[in-house]
């Protein structure tokens, strides 16, 4: 089954996915409306699964050559990992994904040219 109306993306997406969208929505929207919402009030399970969507759709559309995104100073990775590594982006998960998300580089050491992500939406 489908739903009714498509995202902005515009493609028709499962029924099972729409509860992980919109869970999506409410919390990064929660800090765009900028009455007190952080990524670091999100829980970890929110923020592991927006940097996994997030980087999936940078690879699915041959975004991010070169970048590597380091968390806590212990987990790595590159998003293409066939490319020669150029720009690392290193912080705590919040701070990762709120880069990621285009809402800003507080609490980040960026090493390279990129300071702002690769559009993921």
């Amino acid at each position: 089954m489908v739903s009714g109306s498509p995202p902005a993306q515009g493609r028709l997406v499962p029924v099972s996915e729409t509860a992980w969208m919109r869970t999506r929505e409410v919390w990064i929207h929660a800090v765009d409306l900028d009455n007190g919402g952080r990524f670091g009030d999100f829980p970890d399970v929110v923020l592991e699964s927006l940097l996994t969507d997030i980087v999936g759709m940078w690879r699915r559309k041959d975004l991010g050559a070169g970048l590597v995104l380091e968390i806590n100073r212990c987990e790595s990775a590159a998003v293409q990992p066939d490319s020669p590594l150029t720009e690392q982006v290193s912080g705590t998960l919040a701070a990762v994904v709120r880069w990621a998300t285009g809402r800003g580089a507080v609490g980040l050491r960026i090493e390279g040219d990129l300071q702002a992500p690769p559009r993921w939406l």
